[in-house]
């Protein structure tokens, strides 16, 4: 058989090579292995606080993380500006920059609908004229 010494081992030194020691430890408190409720990173902000930011910013969708982050800590709520994000990106909000366009100055504008006015007169040659095919 073995030596005298393996038999007195202990259940976890028997099931620490495997690593199974704490779902050994688990099956004998709670006959379960599931995981307890509870467990993980708590919420620095709670749903209402989410659901309060996310109401505020769908009545001034202008409103910037920045700004939330300035009016939280105003009432006494620490939070960062990626908290306020991530619960704004769990409700469906997400960021985005507007477009840049260039501005069009008023000799812009005459040249443009000069130049779609005397594109539409003829439009019927030109297409004939320049056909690809």
């Amino acid at each position: 058989m073995g030596n005298s010494k393996e038999l007195r081992k202990s259940l976890g030194a028997i099931s620490e090579p495997f690593q199974l020691c704490k779902q050994l430890r688990a099956w004998q408190l709670t006959n379960s292995v599931r995981n307890k409720p509870g467990r993980g990173c708590k919420h620095k902000i709670s749903r209402t606080l989410e659901r309060k930011i996310v109401r505020n910013v769908r009545k001034k969708p202008q409103t910037c993380a920045k700004m939330i982050v300035a009016d939280l800590a105003s009432s006494g709520v620490d939070v960062s500006r990626n908290t306020v994000v991530r619960a704004l990106y769990y409700d469906g909000l997400q960021g985005h920059r507007p477009r840049r366009t260039p501005l069009l100055k008023e000799w812009h504008i005459t040249a443009r609908l000069t130049f779609a006015c005397e594109h539409l007169k003829g439009k019927d040659e030109f297409w004939r004229d320049n056909n690809c095919s």
